[in-house]
């Protein structure tokens, strides 16, 4: 049985995830932070706090 969160918690992360990388993507675009930034690496982090907590 699934907690009662659990969707909850995995429409959030998805959600999250995708603004963080778009807002890292577009700074990276706009030159306030390096090209070779990886938006990806900065959204995982969300998710992994979320875990942990």
């Amino acid at each position: 049985m699934e907690h009662p969160a659990h969707e909850y918690f995995r429409d959030r992360y998805r959600t999250a995830r995708d603004a963080l990388t778009r807002a890292i993507a577009d700074l990276c675009e706009s030159g306030r932070v390096p090209a070779d930034l990886d938006p990806d690496r900065f959204a995982v982090l969300d998710g992994l706090q979320t875990q942990w907590l």
